[in-house]
C-alpha cells in the first residue's frame, strides 16, 4: 500500500514539474530539430541538426549556439543577449548599420531587409543583410539582428552565416527562443 502511494506521489510531482515548463517550450520543434537551453538555463531554443551551444565565456545571460567552425562552408552562430540595464537613450529596436562615431571598427551593411517577426507572442523586430568591414575584414558576410521587448527586459540577437540561405534558418530559431519566466517578471 505505501509503495502505491509513492508512486501516485511521484506521478504528480513529475507531472507538476512538466506542466510547469510548457509555456517556456514551443509546442513542437521542426523535424530533426530538437530542444536546446542555454548553460545557465535563462534561454532555450529549438535548434536545427549539427547547432550545438558554443564553448567558452558567455557575458551576461544569454546564449549562444553555432553550427561548423568559423572557416567552414556551413558555419552559422546566434548569440542572444538579455538586456536588463539599458539606458534609455539607446536606439531600438537594434538595426544594421553603422554607429556613430564611426572609426576604424565600422562595418557597413547593404542587401538589408526588415521583418516583422513573433518570439513567444511578442512583436520582434529582425533585419537581414549582408555586412563588410570592421577590425573582422568581413566581406559580405550574412548578418542578422533582432530585438524585442520582454517585460522590463530587452532582448538582443546576433545572428551571422557563411551562407546567405542560413539566415532564414537563424530566423527560424529566433521564433522559438524562450526566455525562463523568472527573466521576465523582475
Amino acid at each position: 500500500m505505501r509503495l502505491g502511494t509513492l508512486a501516485i506521489t511521484i506521478a504528480a510531482f513529475v507531472g507538476a514539474c512538466v506542466s510547469s515548463n510548457v509555456g517556456t517550450q514551443p509546442s513542437t520543434c521542426p523535424a530533426d530539430w530538437e530542444w536546446s537551453r542555454s548553460a545557465d538555463s535563462s534561454v532555450s531554443a529549438c535548434i536545427p541538426p549539427r547547432f550545438a551551444r558554443a564553448r567558452g565565456p558567455q557575458y551576461g545571460t544569454g546564449a549562444r549556439w553555432e553550427r561548423g567552425s568559423y572557416r567552414s562552408p556551413d558555419h552559422a552562430s546566434l548569440s542572444v543577449h538579455i538586456d536588463t540595464a539599458f539606458s534609455a537613450v539607446e536606439e531600438w529596436p537594434p538595426r544594421l548599420r553603422a554607429t556613430s562615431p564611426c572609426t576604424a571598427d565600422c562595418i557597413s551593411v547593404d542587401s538589408v531587409v526588415a521583418h516583422e517577426d513573433t518570439v513567444a507572442g511578442t512583436p520582434a523586430h529582425v533585419e537581414t543583410g549582408l555586412a563588410s568591414g570592421g577590425f573582422a575584414g568581413l566581406r559580405r558576410q550574412p548578418t542578422l539582428v533582432a530585438g524585442w521587448l520582454q517585460g522590463r527586459h530587452r532582448i538582443v540577437v546576433n545572428g551571422m552565416a557563411t551562407q546567405g540561405a542560413a539566415l532564414d534558418t537563424l530566423r527560424q530559431v529566433v521564433r522559438t527562443i524562450r526566455l525562463r519566466g523568472s527573466q521576465t517578471s523582475r
